[in-house]
């Protein structure tokens, strides 16, 4: 799964959280191959007025350390500054992500790969993404609008899905998870009658969801009110915490419409 023209700390974090936090994290250079990350402070002069920013570049000097750490350090910055990354001919670049991976006597090594745009078309960008790399950026851009916590869970169910079906759903014009969302309350609000709110199990909202994205025109909807999301609160008794679903974190399960 590949992340493009990351241009803030915001963008990146959210990037980096979407991969296996143990993975090494590398900067590309093609003279001297995967070397290990740092970024810096830059000021350069626009308009008059200095603009500060964050620029990436490989540590010759340091070992590689994994994505987790890298996550750290970004924590700690505010969220808006912005994220660049120099090519080989000195010109400021957004980032861009990838994995990039190699198999030695049967072992299959995989590691995260920042570079900047032109080295990305040239040594890791695939013309033919697949469908659901194309899914995840769509869904990705949606997620860097204003949104709440539902919007995530549905978005974290989508990225464990596996049907082809599904991401061709996703990628059709007039679907957004929003949409998706809207499409529920629909379903809901019809299930509840004469009812305020009605219970919903995960696994009928999810199957909402997918119904939704596979449908081939979708229905007029004037749907009124609000998903609310629910923690799974954790057992203190063991025999209880082995029946837990050890995948799921949150529950979407109680629709109030108003």
């Amino acid at each position: 799964m590949d992340f493009q023209n990351i241009q803030t700390v915001k963008e990146l974090r959210y990037a980096l959280k979407q991969y296996k936090q143990t993975l090494a994290t590398t900067i590309f250079d093609d003279t001297q191959g995967y070397i290990s990350v740092a970024f810096k402070k830059e000021v350069i002069e626009k308009d008059g007025k200095n603009v500060q920013f964050l620029c990436f570049y490989p540590n010759y000097e340091v070992a590689l350390y994994p994505v987790e750490t890298l996550l750290a350090y970004l924590e700690k910055l505010p969220e808006q500054a912005i994220v660049t990354i120099k090519d080989h001919d000195g010109n400021y670049s957004s980032l861009f992500l990838t994995i990039d991976e190699t198999i030695d006597q049967g072992n299959n090594y995989q590691w995260l790969v920042i570079s900047d745009k032109n080295s990305y078309e040239r040594f890791f960008f695939t013309a033919q993404e697949s469908t659901q790399e194309q899914a995840f950026e769509k869904m990705l851009k949606e997620l860097e609008t204003d949104h709440d916590s539902t919007l995530e869970v549905v978005h974290n169910w989508l990225c464990r899905q596996t049907d082809e079906a599904l991401f061709l759903g996703i990628l059709k014009k007039d679907r957004t998870l929003k949409g998706a969302m809207t499409y529920c309350i629909g379903k809901a609000q019809e299930q509840a009658q004469n009812h305020s709110s009605a219970m919903v199990a995960d696994e009928v909202v999810f199957s909402w969801i997918k119904e939704y994205f596979l449908l081939e025109k979708l229905p007029e909807t004037k749907a009124v009110g609000k998903v609310t999301t629910t923690a799974k609160k954790k057992s203190t008794k063991k025999s209880e915490a082995k029946s837990e679903r050890k995948e799921v974190d949150e529950q979407m399960n109680l629709f109030e419409l108003v």
